[in-house]
């Protein structure tokens, strides 16, 4: 791209003077000198300690755990991270199953002592692969983000500002025990 169309001042904060374009992504040069992009440079997380944090890399460890269908990571000038995470409800029925859990809708585990503690462990077990200014600390179990619930773009992505909003009392509740 050359620039944008009758645009100068946009296009000289998105093309250096060298020719690079700005995109605002965050990127990893790997082993074989591939770039892998990690984040967007407008979703990082700047705690309390200053650590700036790309949300999409943890989020997308989390989410390689069988019960865990949708999370995003809390922690923007915090001095620790939280998040709010939903349940995968087909795994989670066949734990509750497994292991004698009785509910009559899968919401009524979300608050169920021992499916926290599995959600927790869950939590836990993938941290092992972050490093410490990186990993959650707690998290809290909310009905599930859909568009018709206005949690979600069209495009499946979790608005996180409104999410924020919507459960203000349980973010706080994290940082507050």
């Amino acid at each position: 791209m050359k620039g944008y169309y009758k645009m100068p001042q946009e296009t000289a904060e998105t093309i250096t003077e060298d020719g690079w374009l700005h995109t605002g992504d965050i990127g990893q040069i790997d082993d074989n000198d591939f770039l892998r992009i990690t984040g967007r440079k407008k979703e990082l997380i700047v705690t309390a300690g200053g650590k700036n944090i790309a949300p999409a890399r943890i989020e997308g460890i989390m989410i390689t755990s069988r019960y865990i269908n949708q999370i995003s990571v809390i922690g923007d000038r915090r001095p620790y991270l939280t998040a709010l995470v939903t349940l995968n409800n087909e795994a989670i029925e066949e734990y509750a199953q497994k292991n004698n859990i009785p509910y009559t809708l899968v919401d009524d585990l979300m608050e169920h002592p021992e499916i926290v503690r599995l959600m927790e462990s869950e939590v836990k077990q993938r941290n092992r692969q972050l490093a410490s200014f990186e990993t959650i600390k707690k998290i809290s179990i909310v009905p599930e983000f859909t568009v018709d619930n206005g949690m979600m773009t069209p495009t499946m992505k979790v608005k996180k500002s409104r999410a924020a909003d919507r459960y203000q009392d349980r973010i706080d509740a994290m940082y507050n025990t």
